[in-house]
């Protein structure tokens, strides 16, 4: 760990069977941070995770925490962990880790976790679908931002992510990641969610062509899974 920098993580699974800142901004960059984040995990051979905002609301709480008390913690100033927090909000979980951050830059945090063995764990592993990402600036501070990322995992919800989450691409020809797809006996894919093309031999990986035309799109996808048949969708904008 570089000095300066501290690193904190927390970890709970279960199986079963902010103010200060301008929303819109903030969207475009909690989108980067993330696409940075999976692109890491696919250099490292892990699949992509989701965005949710609902999660990135209990990330964002606990990173204005931090701002507050100045420690570096897991705990709200209620005593709760992550687990309590994204279970007041809805958020029922399988499992959750979370890490923390004080560092220089994103990048520079996402550096420090991935030489902690223990976070790295959290960072790389294969067990979560969706991610919640919080970040809070420290002015005038070497270590000048707070970063708290969230992983978690919820019971019949299989994420589809186009381009690791990036949310513009310049090419029509986008790579797509469908988590559940190792569990299904089929799986289809759609344009518009309702014109789908035939059921297809499960793959976690797949190429999708875009439409011509500027703006943003939407891919489909449909997987039957023990008698059922889940869906999700994902959406990315292109421009040429």
């Amino acid at each position: 760990m570089r000095k300066g920098w501290l690193v904190g993580l927390w970890l709970w699974a279960y199986c079963l069977g902010a103010a200060g800142y301008d929303a819109t901004e903030n969207a475009t960059a909690l989108a980067a941070y993330t696409a940075e984040l999976n692109a890491l995990r696919a250099a490292h051979g892990v699949p992509p995770l989701k965005l949710n905002p609902i999660i990135s609301d209990a990330a964002q709480y606990q990173a204005e925490v931090i701002a507050e008390t100045g420690q570096l913690t897991h705990h709200d100033k209620e005593g709760r962990r992550p687990s309590q927090r994204l279970r007041e909000r809805g958020y029922e979980i399988q499992a959750v880790g979370e890490i923390l951050a004080f560092a220089p830059t994103w990048g520079d945090a996402l550096e420090a976790w991935l030489r902690s063995e223990q976070h790295r764990k959290i960072l790389l592993s294969p067990d979560y679908r969706e991610l919640g990402v919080g970040v809070r600036e420290k002015p005038n501070s070497l270590s000048a931002k707070i970063c708290c990322v969230v992983f978690a995992r919820r019971e019949g919800v299989y994420p589809l992510i186009i381009e690791n989450d990036a949310p513009i691409t310049r090419s029509r020809k986008v790579k797509l990641f469908v988590h559940g797809a190792a569990l299904a006996s089929e799986i289809r894919l759609s344009a518009d969610g309702q014109n789908w093309q035939p059921w297809r031999k499960p793959q976690s990986e797949l190429e999708w062509q875009l439409p011509a035309t500027a703006g943003e799109h939407t891919v489909w996808v449909e997987l039957k899974i023990g008698g059922r048949i889940y869906r999700a969708a994902d959406t990315i904008r292109y421009e040429p």
